[in-house]
């Protein structure tokens, strides 16, 4: 092999292992992400289960009233 065909050998290698590494980062930034979104909606599902029951109870003590 030539010196010129090594050299866009090693170039390519060289790239190849940028691509992984920077897909390899949006792959992890992606699973952080979906983590972080997937907490937030358990936490907004416990507060609306929460005001559901508020409300709910509210509403047995207005029946009751009655």
């Amino acid at each position: 092999m030539g010196t010129c065909a090594k050299a866009i050998e090693k170039n390519n290698q060289i790239w190849e292992e940028k691509f992984e590494k920077n897909n390899q980062t949006w792959e992890t930034r992606f699973e952080k992400n979906y983590q972080n979104w997937m907490q937030t909606l358990e936490v907004l599902k416990d507060i609306h289960k929460s005001e559901i029951n508020r409300l709910n109870e509210e509403i047995k003590k207005l029946k009751g009233d009655k």
